[in-house]
């Protein structure tokens, strides 16, 4: 019966332990208190929030390029991946009526938010565009254009440094384009801040169990 009690505990508590704290967002909110803003030299376009969606969806017409902090959009002072936090950006984006030459996102800060160029390519990720800008590896399917499709991308995995601003991309600048690029659902998760604990909760119960 011991044996039984210390195997459910650590069943129960080991599912605790690896629970992922979640920062949400409401872009509808964000919008009208001014938070989300044009990038200055690359907003061509025009950009709203509206709410199908209980947190508001971002409509980027033709080539909008506009960005928001980390502190506005989840109450982080700054994006850290090199604090030891694996952060997992998780949205949905949908592209409508044709593909444009970059649709996607960047991480930045105010050394670079002020004149975006080439080199910048590096922070950003292309979902789906004609241009070879940004890391490719996260693909929209261009098959199912207008549909929503869901992507959870860790950051560490791609980009290090500390990050101010979240970049939202529909670069569309070509002659006679027309098109939109939506963004929802935009949530960041982390490891749950009590894994280590739960964790010596486990070995405690097991500690006491074999006493």
């Amino acid at each position: 019966m011991k044996r039984f009690l210390v195997a459910l505990s650590f069943l129960i508590l080991s599912q605790h332990a690896v629970a992922d704290y979640i920062y949400t967002s409401d872009l509808n909110d964000l919008y009208h208190a001014g938070s989300i803003v044009p990038v200055s030299g690359q907003n061509g376009g025009s950009y709203e929030v509206y709410t199908d969606l209980s947190n508001g969806i971002l409509l980027l017409n033709q080539n909008a390029w506009t960005y928001v902090s980390f502190e506005d959009l989840f109450g982080l002072e700054i994006l850290d991946l090199d604090s030891g936090t694996d952060y997992v950006l998780n949205f949905s984006v949908r592209i409508m009526n044709a593909l444009p030459e970059i649709a996607g996102f960047m991480l930045a800060n105010d050394s670079n938010i002020v004149s975006i160029d080439g080199d910048d390519a590096r922070f950003a990720f292309n979902l789906g565009g004609s241009q070879d800008w940004g890391d490719r590896t996260f693909q929209y399917d261009t098959t199912e254009m207008g549909t929503w499709q869901s992507f959870s991308i860790s950051l560490n995995d791609f980009v290090s440094g500390a990050y101010k601003y979240l970049v939202f991309i529909n670069d569309c600048d070509k002659q006679n384009c027309d098109n939109s690029v939506e963004f929802g659902d935009v949530t960041v998760s982390v490891p749950e801040p009590g894994m280590l604990g739960a964790f010596g909760l486990v070995l405690l119960a097991i500690r006491r169990f074999r006493k």
